[in-house]
C-alpha cells in the first residue's frame, strides 16, 4: 500500500517525516473521499486505473497524515 510517494525530499521534508515516525503528525487534510488505483509499470511509465472509489459519509473530515 503506497500512501505517497516523491522524488526528492527537502530538509523541512525530512524533519516532518522523522517527527511522523515518532508518533507525530505531518499535516492535516481534508478527506471527501478514498479512491483505490491499480498502478501498472511499463516501459512508457506507469498507468493508473481507479478500481473503487468510496465518499465519506458526512462530507469531507480533517484527517492527520
Amino acid at each position: 500500500l503506497t500512501l505517497a510517494r516523491w522524488r526528492e525530499t527537502r530538509h523541512a521534508d525530512r524533519r516532518r517525516l522523522a517527527a511522523a515516525d515518532r508518533g507525530g503528525e505531518i499535516a492535516r487534510v481534508d478527506v471527501g473521499a478514498v479512491t483505490l488505483y491499480q498502478s501498472r509499470l511499463s516501459s512508457s511509465g506507469p498507468a493508473y486505473t481507479v478500481l473503487a472509489r468510496a465518499a465519506l459519509a458526512g462530507g469531507p473530515k480533517k484527517c492527520a497524515v
